[in-house]
């Protein structure tokens, strides 16, 4: 047996594959870096914008006080129309208080809308008060018609009385 001892020649790699692999690594490390930062900086941003559409969202809460406000205020509007609507009616109160004179008192009202007619029943404190209220009723222009009916002595001396007054359509203007 024979020992052979060759030296076997080193390899020169030239210098430009070492500066390219080199620079290979590198840009291999870079990227895999960048991959990263970006992975990371957008799972950041989904979870801002997550955080930012929960707050613009509405809470179960906030839906409901908004239902609860919207069905009030319906309500409210439903309620106007009502009262103007009765203001008109209201001035037929107002129109008879302003005619009574202040020895007479009305004990019932009935009004009907349809055909514009008051039903009183009242008591005056003598029979000269309940004429000069008859006067006063028939002096005023609103009332298309007066029915005076029922008179009674009462026990406390005075007058019972009914009226049935029909009016203008002009008093509910």
């Amino acid at each position: 047996m024979a020992i052979e001892i060759i030296t076997k020649p080193k390899i020169k790699i030239p210098k430009g594959i070492i500066i390219l692999l080199v620079f290979g690594v590198l840009a291999l490390l870079i990227a895999v870096a960048v991959y990263f930062y970006i992975n990371i900086l957008s799972n950041d941003l989904k979870n801002q914008i997550a955080e930012k559409e929960g707050n613009l969202a509405k809470t179960d809460e906030e839906r409901n006080l908004e239902e609860y406000v919207n069905s009030q205020q319906a309500r409210i509007s439903n309620f106007a129309s009502l009262l103007s609507a009765h203001k008109k009616e209201f001035n037929v109160f107002m129109a008879i208080e302003a005619l009574t004179h202040p020895n007479v008192q009305f004990l019932s009202f009935n009004f009907s809308i349809e055909s514009y007619e008051v039903l009183l029943a009242g008591k005056a404190k003598s029979f000269l008060v309940l004429g000069q209220q008859i006067a006063i009723l028939q002096k005023e222009t609103a009332i298309k018609n007066l029915d005076f009916s029922g008179m009674s002595i009462n026990s406390e001396g005075g007058v019972n009385f009914n009226l049935k007054i029909t009016l203008d359509t002009a008093i509910f203007q």
